[in-house]
């Protein structure tokens, strides 16, 4: 009877116990690009999302504030400012706005997102530290500046972000704010346009929806 000592199976087979070691060496390689591609994704997927969700944070920060300059709300403490934003009761607008149920890490990263609100002149402060919707025009004429741009440039550059989906909200908002001060009756077309395009794309269209709010709101 053959022995399987010998290097025979049962059926009298002889097993091949060599190993390629150049076929080895191409399968190590590859299932560790694999994973490193898989790593990169992920980590890129998560900055983007965290991005759009702190885009989302602002613009519901920024309509809190509104709608409390128009109920005839006074200035407001930027903790309870906060304690507003991350109220139970706003959880469906902040998975409206951020895409998910959003919150500051903590107090310096809520304090940076109340900065880039200022810097933008969407806020005052007042009072000492506390917040407001600003109403005056923008300090530094932004708006003068835009209208000496070419219009016809700006508002290609808008249209042509609107059909990119690596263009971050923030970066669209921008182009938006110049585009629609350059030409607004074709930004909001245009507009209109990528929203009836994107029918069946919820994601999308829940940020071009929120872009017209916000828009709504400023021209």
């Amino acid at each position: 009877m053959p022995s399987l000592a010998a290097g025979l199976d049962p059926f009298g087979l002889t097993l091949d116990h060599t190993v390629d070691i150049g076929m080895f060496l191409t399968f190590v390689t590859l299932v560790a690009g694999l994973v490193g591609w898989t790593f990169k994704t992920v980590k890129e997927w998560r900055r983007d999302s965290r991005r759009e969700a702190e885009s989302g944070a602002l613009r519901l920060l920024l309509k809190i504030l509104r709608e409390r300059h128009a109920g005839g709300g006074g200035p407001i403490a930027p903790a309870e400012l906060r304690s507003e934003f991350e109220r139970p009761e706003r959880r469906a607008e902040r998975k409206a706005y951020c895409g998910r149920d959003f919150r500051f890490a903590d107090d310096d990263d809520f304090e940076r997102a109340v900065y880039q609100l200022h810097w933008e002149f969407k806020l005052d402060f007042t009072e000492g530290d506390k917040l407001l919707f600003r109403t005056v025009a923008d300090p530094y004429g932004r708006r003068q500046f835009s209208t000496a741009l070419d219009p016809v440039l700006v508002v290609a550059s808008f249209s042509e972000a609107l059909k990119d989906s690596t263009v971050q909200p923030y970066d669209l908002e921008r182009l938006a704010r110049l585009a629609a001060t350059a030409d607004l009756k074709t930004t909001q077309r245009l507009l209109v346009d990528a929203t009836e395009a994107a029918r069946g794309d919820t994601g999308t269209v829940r940020r071009l929806l929120i872009l017209a709010d916000l828009l709504s709101h400023e021209y």
